[in-house]
């Protein structure tokens, strides 16, 4: 009795199975380029450059976050800020939640900017308003689709005058989710019944 009642206890804990986290796009811009910086720079591998312009900048070229690699200013140096979305149309299951990661930071270079994050359609349109000095920091944001759908991500700075945002360090995440299996109920509930009348039983011996 025992021994069954361990077997079915058992099999009742593996009866909601957790999926792990998938990392579904990561990018720390440090590879491009053969790590060199670039002015207007339109080579990324894992995105597109539109209406305008950015600089891969950093790793000792206008490097205003020291020790983080390259990174992309949001605001080229041709005085037309860019639109910078990702190459790779995702797609996006209705129910399961992802986590979207990136680091921003000011400009360092006295003025004050805004930069639009979109992920398509309609899953997250945000704007984000950092001043000069702000610092290079996490921003997290997660979000569930009700319906499958498929979209981009993107970051474009407002107005133009060759000095925008810092972007660096995009991720892309769908986070684990638990997974009930067939029967999962009834085999905890079997467990259960079965366990109290091994107690009985053993109370029963005893006296």
């Amino acid at each position: 009795m025992r021994r069954l009642v361990f077997c079915l206890t058992a099999a009742a804990g593996l009866a909601a199975s957790a999926s792990a986290d998938v990392v579904v796009f990561n990018d720390t811009f440090d590879l491009e380029n053969g790590g060199a910086a670039s002015l207007n720079y339109t080579g990324f591998a894992n995105w597109t450059v539109g209406g305008g312009t950015v600089d891969l900048i950093g790793n000792g070229s206008f490097d205003f976050y020291p020790g983080n690699g390259l990174y992309v200013d949001l605001d080229g140096s041709t005085g037309d800020s860019g639109l910078l979305e990702t190459t790779t149309t995702f797609n996006f299951l209705a129910g399961i939640t992802y986590q979207l990661d990136f680091e921003l930071g000011g400009s360092q270079r006295g003025d004050t900017n805004t930069v639009t994050l979109l992920v398509n359609v309609g899953l997250i349109n945000e704007l984000f308003v950092l001043n000069s000095a702000d610092p290079l920091a996490l921003v997290t944001r997660t979000f569930t689709p009700a319906v499958n759908t498929s979209g981009t991500i993107s970051f474009e700075n407002m107005g133009g005058d060759n000095v925008g945002l810092i972007l660096d360090d995009v991720v892309l995440t769908e986070l684990a989710t638990v997974i009930p299996l067939p029967g999962a109920g009834a085999m905890g509930a079997m467990g259960l019944v079965l366990g109290a009348i091994a107690m009985r039983r053993r109370g029963g011996r005893m006296s």
